[in-house]
């Protein structure tokens, strides 16, 4: 489930790719439904660098039907640090995330098979091609094009109400569930999934739950709960057709401690059709702060409302495969161990349907442990240690890790992962489990190319005249036996023309100016020997060549071989 903030995407590209022959016709072999698409512009290739996001219209090709059909994505803008809802140029950059669905990518189309569209006709087009590491023979294609005009409205699959919803501050919805969150704390708190009636089941989540258990310069006590200690500052979010970006600031404060604020830190949350992810990357306890604040205890864990119960719910991960009842009765033969520093699966089965959760467990502390606890009586299962709960004061499956240590310090990660299905997507939980955790481990690969429109030669709609970049020749070109040639056309754009080249991770390499006598406009033809700015003979390798004449945009593949 390829993730910016987890894996990001690798890049993938065929020998025909990238010598620049045609592929052959290949309808779509991607079985991936459930774990969303997510990849910086910059892991893919520089095709997509520097175009407009308001120009650009995404496409499946139905070979069966000899048609594009819209599909929904988006492109979400990330500055130079990483930040959400700072940057907004318009223009796709480098850290910019696009995203979509796999089960939306179709089938693939040639460079002849082109959007029956005046505007996409005159523009290149993007393939973006989808490879299962797993199984590199499934495969799936998109397409984005450019300038459509009047495009069609794709289907939204999120919807994000920030006004309370009888049941949170604010709330999402996906296409399987609609979740909520605390008002208080900005905490998840509520959770329905949508049933193949059309209906939804009751409320599932009782509460997200976070605990620091310690002593404070060695004689002040302390037990810190969500409900007690966090208090929301600021919640914003950013919605889209596929993905929901949604950041909870809070407070952590120790009124035991005379202190109602002692740090603030954000919790990110990102929400998709079928799921939802926090993620906290490079988190850190500073080591002189682990001895004023003296933590012994970390916790995190999703307590189950007492909606479960009777609906044959049963608990699974890899050491409890027998599967375990919530019921709020408690259990006495509950194996804790897990995975550190490693995705561990998760599963919640019954009537009401399937949540798999898939969580990355770090490895702060001297232990660290699943935590499971099952009792509609109360308590937390932890001994003296740390007794109070929060919430309904209830716990049914209560699921979740704890790091356990003295004066815990250190830099970790921690994803959890949670789907909403209204079923098990399979026969065996523990397959499933199984199934999902390698799903996460093997993100797609992706490989986003710039096409030009084969067919419009001899189409009558195309100014021949107009703005316009062609392909290199020789190409694949050895700058040792000549040059390769790259022809373009300005048209009768205004501005200044700028003929850039990219290495395959997005650096630039080569640029030319009208001190290299690039007119305004008109068609005209440069040559380049392989060298990069400085005279540098450049190693062989795929780059990309973009022309750009003020708004205007167009980028190529050329290879290099010595």
């Amino acid at each position: 489930m390829p993730y910016r903030y987890s894996n990001g995407c690798a890049l993938v590209a065929s020998v025909l790719i990238l010598t620049g022959f045609e592929l052959v016709a290949q309808t779509k072999t991607l079985t991936r439904k459930y774990d969303p698409i997510v990849f910086e512009a910059y892991k893919s290739s520089a095709a997509m660098y520097g175009l407009p996001i308001a120009e650009l219209t995404a496409y499946r090709y139905n070979a069966a039907l000899g048609r594009f059909e819209v599909i929904p994505f988006q492109v979400d803008e990330v500055d130079s640090t990483n930040k959400y809802f700072a940057e907004t140029d318009g223009l796709i950059d480098a850290n910019d995330e696009i995203c979509f669905m796999p089960e939306d990518a179709g089938d693939h189309a040639g460079t002849d098979k082109w959007l029956t569209d005046a505007g996409a006709s005159g523009n290149a087009r993007t393939e973006i091609e989808i490879v299962d590491p797993i199984d590199p023979t499934k495969k799936a294609w998109i397409y984005i094009f450019r300038k459509v005009t009047n495009p069609p409205t794709a289907k939204s699959y999120m919807n994000y109400v920030p006004d309370p919803l009888k049941t949170g501050a604010d709330t999402v919805k996906g296409s399987s569930y609609i979740a909520a969150h605390n008002a208080k704390n900005g905490l998840p708190n509520f959770a329905r999934i949508l049933q193949a009636n059309g209906t939804f089941t009751p409320d599932l989540i009782d509460h997200l739950k976070l605990r620091i258990n310690g002593t404070a310069l060695g004689i002040l006590a302390y037990k810190a709960t969500e409900d007690r200690n966090l208090n929301k500052a600021r919640t914003r979010a950013g919605s889209g057709k596929v993905r929901i970006i949604r950041e909870a600031t809070v407070n952590l404060g120790f009124p035991e401690l005379g202190t109602d604020s002692l740090t603030s830190f954000t919790f990110p949350f990102f929400f998709f059709p079928y799921s939802s992810l926090a993620s906290f990357k490079n988190a850190k306890i500073d080591p002189k702060d682990a001895s004023t604040y003296g933590a012994s205890l970390i916790r995190q864990s999703f307590d189950f409302s007492p909606a479960v119960v009777g609906t044959n719910m049963k608990y699974y991960n890899a050491y409890n495969t027998g599967g375990v009842n919530v019921d709020g009765i408690a259990d006495a033969n509950v194996n804790t161990k897990v995975d550190t520093s490693k995705i561990n699966w998760m599963i919640n089965t019954g009537n009401l349907g399937t949540l798999i959760s898939l969580v990355l467990v770090p490895s702060i502390g001297t232990q660290q442990r699943l935590y499971y606890y099952d009792n509609a009586a109360g308590g937390t299962g932890e001994g003296t240690n740390l007794t109070s709960d929060t919430g309904d004061l209830k716990s049914y499956g209560d699921f979740g890790v704890r790091m356990d240590g003295r004066n815990i310090s250190g830099q970790f990660s921690f994803d959890f992962n949670l789907f909403y299905l209204n079923t098990l997507p399979g026969s065996d939980p523990v397959a499933v489990g199984a199934e999902f955790k390698a799903l996460q481990e093997n993100p797609v690969l992706v490989a986003a190319t710039q096409q030009s429109n084969t067919s419009a030669v001899n189409s009558p709609a195309i100014d021949p005249n107009s703005f316009a970049l062609y392909d290199a020749y020789p190409n694949p070109f050895a700058p040792a036996k000549e040059k390769i040639r790259l022809a373009f056309n300005t048209g009768a754009a205004k501005g200044a023309a700028l003929v850039l080249i990219y290495n395959l991770v997005g650096q630039e390499v080569a640029r030319f100016t009208s001190r290299d006598a690039i007119r305004a406009n008109g068609r005209q033809e440069i040559a380049w020997d392989g060298v990069d700015r400085l005279g540098r003979a450049l190693p062989a390798g795929v780059y990309f060549y973009r022309l750009q004449v003020g708004a205007q945009i167009a980028v190529k593949k050329l290879v290099l071989v010595r």
